[in-house]
């Protein structure tokens, strides 16, 4: 699971989910299902793989670092990347959905010094607000 410094699970409700959401992610729900793997957060937080994504995502997230590192163009931030690849927006990552928790089982601590020029107001993206992807195609939800 990837989780920004910022980003905290929300107590033992979001603990409690979390697991849920994992369940779901394991046996794949009544169909028996693979999932690409699970978001719970938002941004580059919350971000749970299928092992199965992770010679793909390590490829992609090894190609971007050797492009940042020779200066060139990097198509898109990490973080950006990884959740295209989740949810199989981008070509090499299999298309098979994703899991997300209805409510976001982390919160955002860190609005005022976020990254680069986005700032957020006190309690943006807090635990239990509704999940930024929820209605998204591909999305299976775990209502919390």
């Amino acid at each position: 699971m990837f989780v920004e410094d910022d980003f905290v699970l929300c107590d033992v409700w979001g603990w409690e989910n979390l697991m849920r959401v994992m369940a779901r992610l394991v046996d794949g729900g009544s169909k028996g299902k693979r999932f690409n793997g699970a978001f719970v957060g938002t941004g580059g937080s919350g971000l749970v793989f299928h092992r199965s994504l992770l010679p793909t995502l390590e490829h992609l997230l090894s190609v971007l670092a050797s492009m940042e590192a020779s200066n060139e163009n990097k198509p898109m931030p990490a973080d950006v990347l990884m959740q295209q690849c989740l949810s199989g927006e981008l070509s090499f990552c299999p298309n098979d959905g994703y899991v997300i928790s209805s409510r976001m089982l982390m919160g955002h601590r860190g609005g005022q010094i976020s990254t680069g020029d986005r700032l957020y107001e006190d309690g943006k993206w807090a635990c239990g607000w509704r999940h930024p992807k929820h209605g998204a195609k591909g999305a299976a939800v775990v209502v919390v």
